[in-house]
């Protein structure tokens, strides 16, 4: 007879192979979020590693950073140059080292309240705005190489006497590429200034009798006929027997 066993319903045998397909699928799941744990798992760990390098980086970039910038604030308040920043719109100063304090007699903090009209005259303002027009002027035209400028000017301390000082400055930009501070060195330049107006003394007037000589009349002749004057006179004097004094005396 044929074996009819399998084409019968068994009650037993459907719950067997519903169990199975059930388990089957119980695996295939737990096998897929067990796959998706560790998916996620190396991520995040891919991740962590990641971000703790970053910042590992970021406290290396850190410390050299204040490394740095302690440096360069023990040049700065180390130098004899006073050093200082400038805001190019109202020429208030940001920042000034403290050799201003032996150049000025203001300490750092009052020369930052301090109007600029206090601390310099309205000579060397003019002159400091007309440098810094031509180095805004330059800035615009892409020349940044041309924003550097050497400018004598006087400061006025605060006791009243004027200093006669060198600064250099230049221009710095921000991130949209526009000036918007002025970086400069001021130093003393007294001794300097003595000297070259001895010089200038000794080329131009006579010892003897502190009058301008030839060489200063020459100079200021070529002066006024450069600049194209419409009309020029010439006075001469003359002295009876100055020869011999000068002679004698030189």
């Amino acid at each position: 007879l044929p074996d009819l066993e399998h084409f019968l319903y068994n009650p037993d045998r459907e719950r067997i192979r519903q169990q199975r397909q059930l388990l089957d699928k119980s695996v295939a799941v737990a096998m897929l979020i067990t796959l998706s744990l560790l998916t996620l798992l190396g991520i995040f760990c891919y991740l962590y590693l990641r971000l703790r390098q970053e910042a590992r980086g970021r406290q290396r970039l850190t410390r050299e950073l204040a490394q740095s910038e302690q440096h360069y604030r023990f040049v700065a308040e180390n130098s004899a140059d006073v050093i200082w920043t400038m805001d190019t719109t109202t020429l208030r100063f940001r920042y000034v080292s403290p050799a201003i304090q032996p150049l000025s007699g203001y300490d750092p903090t009052d020369v930052l309240t301090l109007p600029l009209r206090q601390l310099i005259p309205e000579t060397s303002r003019k002159q400091l705005r007309a440098e810094l027009s031509g180095s805004l002027a330059a800035w615009q035209r892409g020349d940044h190489e041309q924003t550097r400028c050497v400018i004598r000017t006087q400061l006025r301390h605060k006791e009243g006497h004027l200093v006669a000082t060198e600064t250099i400055t230049t221009l710095h930009g921000n991130e949209q590429g526009q000036p918007d501070a002025i970086l400069g060195v001021t130093r003393d330049i007294t001794e300097r200034a003595a000297r070259e107006e001895m010089m200038r003394r000794l080329a131009f007037y006579d010892p003897l009798t502190n009058l301008p000589n030839r060489r200063l009349l020459q100079q200021r002749l070529k002066e006024v006929m450069e600049g194209k004057v419409a009309q020029l006179a010439l006075l001469f004097i003359d002295l009876d027997h100055f020869k011999p004094i000068n002679d004698t005396f030189g």
